[in-house]
């Protein structure tokens, strides 16, 4: 299995469990080690170097961020890792908030790594729009910006990302579309 050329590379598999990089001659740029390469977003692409991609208790970490190059720029610190969008990555790990292993929480770091907006929602979901849908059990979804402010608040039952500056909500019964500052567009 191959996935389509990005900055120069492809993600290739090996016999459908180990994953690594090629350039378009087909030279190995990174080793078959990693257990899944992600698309290639502002220059990186996470990685996870376990079987189902996530922590498990008793081990380590093992979800980072790999260039184009093949070096492993941000090594395996989280519990799961999603794709760069608009410099903005949700990283989540497990236990952040509790005692409870199993109480995973997401936050976002930049593409050097740095937390940027702390381990708190349940759900976290790529920027678009300069926006990011999140969750937070028994409030619901809501919207932050690119500094982890809540610009809508967690309340929607369903959420959708935001798309031209607009983004489709359901709250009760009711569906709606709300604009960037979560004012009601059109809806029932």
């Amino acid at each position: 299995m191959a996935k389509p050329f990005s900055g120069g590379v492809a993600v290739v598999s090996y016999n459908n469990v180990n994953y690594g990089l090629v350039d378009c001659n087909g030279n190995e740029v990174s080793s078959f080690r990693y257990k899944r390469i992600g698309e290639f977003h502002d220059g990186l692409a996470p990685f996870n170097t376990n079987l189902y991609g996530m922590n498990f208790q008793g081990m380590e970490p093992r979800c980072g961020y790999i260039d184009t190059e093949g070096r492993e720029v941000l090594p395996a610190k989280w519990d799961d890792a999603g794709e760069f969008s608009e410099m903005r990555a949700p990283v989540m790990r497990f236990g952040v908030n509790s005692e409870d292993f199993y109480d995973a929480r997401w936050g976002y770091i930049a593409t050097n790594g740095q937390l940027v907006v702390p381990f708190k929602y349940h759900e976290a979901y790529p920027f678009s729009c300069g926006l990011a849908r999140v969750f937070v059990k028994g409030l619901g979804y809501g919207y932050i910006n690119r500094k982890g402010e809540e610009v809508v608040p967690c309340k929607y039952q369903e959420a959708e990302d935001f798309h031209d500056f607009t983004a489709k909500v359901k709250q009760y019964d009711r569906v709606m579309t709300i604009d960037d500052k979560g004012q009601i567009v059109e809806g029932q």
